[in-house]
């Protein structure tokens, strides 16, 4: 069984490709949320900051729900501590 092994003349030719393959894959962001979109605040359903005593879990799933049954949107979270066991 013979091994075939690149010579030193093929090594540039390969760095030289795989630059070439880097450096033509590009990524692009683009926001997908409107800015001007449907925002909620948590605290219109009712969770309340109590140190996180209480699991809120219900409260911020309902939120949730909430705005995508709306077509989606954002949840504005109210500084706070909050126990959230299951979401």
């Amino acid at each position: 069984m013979t091994t075939r092994r690149h010579t030193p003349k093929s090594c540039p030719l390969i760095l030289v490709s795989l630059f070439a393959l880097v450096m033509s894959v590009q990524a692009r962001y683009s926001e997908t949320m409107d800015p001007a979109g449907l925002t909620k605040n948590l605290a219109e359903f009712g969770i309340v900051d109590d140190g996180a005593e209480a699991n809120q879990s219900a409260t911020f799933q309902k939120a949730i729900d909430n705005l995508a049954a709306l077509g989606g949107g954002r949840l504005v979270i109210p500084k706070g501590s909050y126990r959230l066991a299951k979401v």
